[in-house]
């Protein structure tokens, strides 16, 4: 039986990924003096799919940059691949991540060029685009060509093609165009603040009838208690949570995380009061710090550590 036309598709960018691997390694080996060295699962781009009964599960692993003057051809031509009517009609759920590797701290994805194609994912139920590792040395950020940490409405833009989508994961707090999206079958929701909250839990308390089917939502607030907040590193304040709790959508919650929130035991406590029958769980993700980085004072968070 011949593949379908989404599988040759798949196939033959899978194939692609692989030969500019190994030109790659080629061109690293000679540049060292070395032989080749052999791939690694980390730096190879991968690309990884499975059927779902007419659908399909699409996983992307690489560099994450697209512009038009891009020197990391294979993202971009995995977005013209999405941009295929055939193979973005076929798509159920579609993931993202790559190395760690970045510029001045951050992992950037350029989603703009898709953007701009205007295809839709009218079967897209499940998109992940999740956040860098604790250890990572660059956090991951959704941003629109040409801007700055910003991604200026293209994450709007990316969920409005997928108006079906269940569940939704992001590295990043999207800028407040996000709000004015309806997404009536989402039900799971796990963001990431990044630089800037973008005060993400003040306009979800005033959209949540955006979101009528919301069960659960996964909150980081910004990078962590290392990175003390300030002008640059604004925490979401406990008004804001607090307005979330009196929200009709706060009702319909079974379940919510928060990490890295700059609240209070006590504040903790009136949350969970104003909603006893939602599951608040606390967590905190701190960021990797190299002993030699300590402060004079040492360990910031020495307290953490076993006494001894």
């Amino acid at each position: 039986m011949a593949p379908s036309p989404v599988l040759r598709r798949l196939l033959a960018l899978q194939q692609r990924m692989a030969e500019l691997d190994a030109e790659q390694r080629r061109e690293d080996a000679y540049d060292n003096d070395e032989t080749e060295a052999p791939a690694t699962v980390g730096e190879s781009h991968q690309l990884m799919f499975a059927p779902i009964g007419e659908r399909w599960h699409l996983q992307y692993h690489g560099p994450a940059t697209s512009t038009r003057h891009s020197d990391q051809p294979i993202f971009a031509e995995l977005l013209e691949t999405l941009a295929d009517p055939v193979v973005a009609n076929a798509l159920h759920a579609l993931g993202f991540s790559g190395p760690d590797a970045g510029a001045n701290g951050t992992r950037e994805w350029v989603f703009t060029p898709l953007l701009e194609q205007g295809v839709q994912f009218p079967h897209l139920r499940h998109l992940a685009i999740p956040q860098a590792d604790n250890a990572a040395h660059n956090a991951v950020c959704i941003v629109r060509e040409g801007e700055i940490l910003d991604d200026a409405g293209d994450v709007a833009r990316l969920v409005a093609l997928a108006p079906g989508l269940e569940s939704l994961e992001l590295p990043s707090a999207p800028d407040p165009a996000f709000f004015r999206v309806p997404l009536p079958a989402l039900r799971q929701m796990k963001i990431g603040a990044g630089h800037n909250p973008n005060g993400f839990i003040a306009h979800l308390a005033r959209s949540g009838a955006q979101y009528g089917q919301l069960v659960h939502l996964d909150f980081s607030d910004v990078l962590g208690p290392f990175l003390q907040p300030s002008d640059d590193w604004p925490a979401t304040p406990f008004e804001d949570y607090e307005a979330l709790f009196r929200s009709p959508l706060a009702q319909g919650l079974r379940g919510m995380v928060l990490r890295n929130a700059q609240l209070t035991e006590a504040q903790y406590r009136q949350l969970n009061q104003m909603q006893p029958r939602l599951s608040l769980q606390v967590a905190h993700n701190f960021p990797g710090c190299y002993v030699d980085h300590w402060s004079p004072q040492g360990f910031a968070w020495k307290h953490l550590l076993v006494n001894g």
